[in-house]
């Protein structure tokens, strides 16, 4: 019965996520040149995981767990996707070759992580270390 309880956040946050994730390839495109909206989802999700787990530990014991299968497993799971990544590269491959796929993948890659890094630090900034949310 616990692993049902635990199911409800995932599932709701991921749709919410992957919900998410559709409207920015729809609004800001999907080109095979530069997958903007897919970029933006990945570099986003990025950014939010990297807030949300150093804010967790700052939170109530009881919500923390909830709060981190809500929004990291669920919501950035559903928003940021290595399947659709891995797909536009392997389409930019075969249509326009290696070097336009490296760098839009080494571009993703760089992003992401200095997005969690940002996203971790201005958690940091924000909410010190020893000081209630």
């Amino acid at each position: 019965m616990q692993i049902f309880r635990r199911i409800y956040p995932v599932l709701i946050g991921g749709a919410i996520g992957a919900v998410l994730r559709f409207w920015l390839e729809v609004h800001l495109g999907s080109s095979l040149r530069f997958p903007l909206g897919i970029f933006v989802a990945n570099i986003g999700g990025a950014f939010i995981i990297g807030i949300t787990l150093t804010l967790l530990p700052l939170v109530s014991v009881r919500s923390g767990p909830i709060l981190r299968l809500l929004i990291a497993t669920g919501f950035c799971g559903g928003l940021t996707t290595l399947s659709t990544l891995a797909v536009s590269l392997a389409e930019t491959i075969v249509r326009l070759g290696f070097a336009p796929a490296i760098t839009y993948a080494s571009a993703t890659i760089i992003a992401g992580v200095l997005a969690a890094i940002l996203g971790r630090d201005l958690a940091y900034f924000v909410f010190r270390p020893g000081r209630s949310i």
